[in-house]
């Protein structure tokens, strides 16, 4: 029996990552400077990369994907989860009205723990579940964790402590308390640690950390970085964020044995308020890891991103992640298969030898064998960014649809459908000739409906 560790790391794209470097096309002639990842590099050394795996704009509608392989349309999670009226009688995630689901730890019998970032339930006060959401309407056996973004209902400033990565609350055993003076991604590394110590039988972990989402603190042990760390501006706070991550994710995945697969995703992806680049930032810091001479008196450059394709926008920016996977019998390899976020249900129910319902989603186990690196399974690939929550007549939304088609002989092709206050507006891009999506194609809302006759069942 094999075990599966799944690590959601919190925006992060492709872009931030050495190791899709060559799927990035910065214009920086010294490479854009990215953090120092040895233990992602590690995992990318030794099992699969994917570089056609795409998510959701946002982190709600990513996790509960996960947990169901449905996509947004079909579990009614199509934003970010809140304690809003205006979300139109949407409880939470799994509770009515939306589809019941058999979740992941629903179909597995051995033990199955999350920790870190929630984001699916709503608080007591607006008639929700949060602080025992995971383990009453999910069911996994144990969650330990933040209820969500660390930034959103923090605790007042403590010790000297705003609400930060070292101030925080976090639920232990369905009872919220306060956490002062422990960077939360070590938090979160700690717990996942003993929860796989303690493990006698098959086990299945989740893990959602919150780094490298805001608020951008800045941790004191950088794992990394020199002692003279710039930090004024979110890109190098980011950077130092993901370097701490990284380190944390290496003390984890060096407590697994051989018998486990590890899974390594993006909810979504980069925030563009990390390209606020500072005039003054340096590429290195002297004594970085990658310093080279001259890097403290050079800045980064992120050239020619578009701050708008990034997280929130269903352009590739916001939506191409890593998807990484090593484990039993996985040789190391890149895989160029469209890969969507629904997927990696019955990829783990597989890998658990679990029995799921049938959905949309496709298991993407066959790509471990090297015999069938060139084939396609998926032919589309889709994702849908859409407000209120809940299930809804389509009209009643305000809402955002990427559609991907995989033309094997003619490049791929992507639509973009968006409709705002009842107006609708379509884009049509050539991915292989314009990765960045600079350049739409002409079409007319005609040609999109035709384009996609034949997925019009998968889709509405």
């Amino acid at each position: 029996m094999k075990n599966v560790l799944l690590l959601i790391i919190d925006d992060v794209g492709i872009d931030q990552l050495s190791c899709y470097n060559d799927q990035n096309r910065y214009s920086d002639p010294l490479g854009y400077p990215y953090a120092y990842t040895p233990n992602i590099d590690r995992l990318v050394a030794s099992g699969l990369r994917f570089n056609q795996y795409r998510t959701t704009p946002v982190c709600s509608p990513a996790r509960a994907s996960i947990l169901t392989g449905k996509y947004s349309f079909e579990n009614a999670v199509g934003h970010v989860i809140k304690d809003r009226v205006e979300e139109n009688g949407f409880t939470e995630f799994n509770v009515s009205p939306s589809p019941s689901s058999v979740t992941l730890p629903d179909a597995f019998t051995g033990f199955s723990f999350a920790v870190g970032k929630w984001h699916l339930g709503v608080d007591a006060a607006y008639s929700g579940t949060m602080d025992n959401h995971p383990t009453d309407s999910i069911h996994f056996d144990k969650w330990s964790g933040t209820p969500r973004n660390i930034d959103v209902g923090g605790p007042p400033t403590t010790s000297g402590y705003p609400s930060s990565y070292y101030n925080y609350w976090w639920v232990d055993n369905k009872v919220r308390h306060q956490v002062v003076g422990k960077y939360a991604t070590e938090q979160t590394a700690d717990k996942v640690i003993d929860f796989i110590t303690a493990a006698t039988g098959q086990w299945f972990g989740y893990v959602a950390f919150n780094a490298s989402h805001a608020p951008f603190t800045l941790p004191n042990d950088y794992h990394g970085f020199g002692s003279t760390v710039p930090t004024a501006y979110f890109c190098t706070r980011f950077r130092a964020m993901l370097e701490n991550l990284d380190y944390h994710i290496g003390r984890i995945i060096d407590t697994v044995d051989s018998n486990t697969y590890i899974i390594l995703v993006s909810d979504n992806g980069t925030s563009n308020i990390i390209f606020d680049m500072g005039i003054s930032e340096p590429r290195y810091p002297i004594g970085h890891p990658l310093y080279i001479a001259g890097d403290d008196n050079k800045v980064f450059d992120a050239s020619p991103y578009d701050i708008t394709h990034f997280k929130q926008s269903v352009y590739e920016g916001g939506v191409r992640c890593p998807l990484i996977i090593t484990g039993p019998n996985i040789s190391s390899g890149v895989r160029e298969q469209l890969v969507d976020v629904v997927d990696l249900y019955p990829t783990i129910a597989r890998m658990l030898g679990a029995q799921v319902p049938r959905t949309n989603a496709l298991p993407i186990n066959r790509f471990f064998n090297p015999i069938n690196a060139n084939r396609h399974l998926r032919k589309f690939s889709t994702c849908q960014y859409f407000r209120p929550n809940g299930l809804l007549p389509q009209s009643e939304y305000e809402f955002y649809h990427a559609y991907y088609i995989d033309m094997t002989t003619n490049g791929k092709f992507k639509f973009i459908h968006k409709i705002v206050s009842g107006v609708q507006s379509y884009q049509f891009y050539n991915l292989d000739v314009d990765p960045l999506e600079t350049s739409p194609l002409p079409v007319s809302g005609q040609q999109f409906q035709h384009a996609l006759a034949g997925y019009s069942g998968l889709v509405y």
